[in-house]
């Protein structure tokens, strides 16, 4: 009878310590920390080709529960704001995070690009726009109760996110507000004088190899030193591609460009209406004479990090000849050759 209490006693303990060893999802061997009942989502960084988010606001907020084997599971929100960031976002998602395989699973995902945001931040990130992603992350624990989950995007930018979890939750701090509209730029006044063409437009930027041409660049501008009219650009030739026409003033003096009454369109992949001549500012330019004696002016974007330089050819316009002018040189003509004939 002992021996038989005693074999009872041995399976009682083992088979609490193996429930015990179960709930933790942890075993004595592991090196990895044991889970927390709740981890939080507090940081987000990106580092990419042009560089890191470094002191940019990024908000990553959420809290996961363990739901299994070293799994957790909530929503997360992150928050990249578009002040200083050219693609600003604001995404929420189911996730599912194993820190024993390194995966992240993600559900219901959903992301906005921000109103005042150049690029579009959505492609790629997490599923965006996806109803169910699956990726691996590397894992690296900093503390018994922290790590850290590194997903490269592996696209042509070198997108690196790394996501902050801890087992304490940390304050979040408010986005910034976005900043109050600056007022519209005043246009100066409209000179008389010479007449002049807008013939052509190009850019460049760290991805071209050489300037790409506008598909249409046309409008006529009146003045002396400062010129002044309508112009209509488009440009198909690229992801960023787009119709445009604006109002614009060249202070050709004070090396300004003024614009007013502006309507752009998109029509490709990438969002260059925000940016592009959008009248939020004067813009500084670089006044120049080519060698056939047009006027050119070079305006340097550098706001969405791939440092757009666009050129604007303008030429002089030929002064047409009136009417009246052709119908006295016809009459002019007719009487020399009635004389003649005398």
């Amino acid at each position: 009878m002992l021996p038989l209490i005693r074999i009872l006693t041995t399976f009682v303990i083992f088979s609490s310590l193996a429930s015990n060893a179960l709930a933790s999802g942890h075993d004595e061997s592991s090196s990895e920390p044991p889970p927390n009942d709740t981890i939080y989502l507090n940081t987000w960084s990106l580092t990419n080709i042009f560089g890191g988010s470094g002191g940019e606001p990024f908000y990553a907020s959420g809290a996961l529960v363990f739901d299994g084997f070293n799994s957790y599971s909530g929503q997360v929100n992150l928050v990249s704001d578009s002040i200083g960031f050219p693609a600003g976002v604001d995404y929420s998602s189911d996730w599912t995070i194993n820190l024993a395989t390194g995966q992240i699973e993600t559900l219901n995902s959903t992301c906005t690009q921000l109103a005042s945001a150049a690029l579009n931040g959505c492609t790629g990130l997490f599923g965006a726009g996806i109803n169910s992603f699956s990726t691996s992350v590397d894992i690296n624990f900093n503390s018994s109760d922290s790590f850290s989950a590194t997903y490269d995007e592996l696209n042509p930018i070198n997108n690196v996110h790394t996501f902050g979890f801890s087992g304490t939750e940390l304050p979040q701090p408010d986005p910034e507000p976005e900043p109050e509209p600056e007022p519209p730029v005043v246009m100066p006044p409209v000179q008389d004088g010479n007449s002049f063409a807008l013939i052509g437009a190009k850019f460049s930027n760290i991805f071209t190899d050489t300037p790409i041409e506008f598909t249409l660049a046309e409008g006529v501008l009146t003045g002396e030193t400062i010129i002044s009219g309508e112009v209509t650009l488009v440009e198909d030739n690229s992801p960023a591609a787009m119709e445009y026409s604006a109002d614009w003033a060249i202070d050709l003096e004070e090396s300004k460009l003024y614009t007013s009454n502006i309507q752009c369109q998109i029509t490709n992949a990438l969002d260059s209406c925000s940016t592009f001549l959008n009248g939020s500012k004067v813009e500084d330019i670089t006044v120049s004479t080519d060698e056939f004696g047009n006027t050119v002016i070079v305006w340097e974007d550098f706001s969405s990090g791939i440092n757009n330089v666009y050129s604007f050819t303008i030429a002089p316009s030929a002064v047409p000849i009136p009417a009246a002018a052709w119908l006295f040189g016809s009459a002019l003509v007719g009487l020399i050759g009635v004389k003649r004939n005398k």
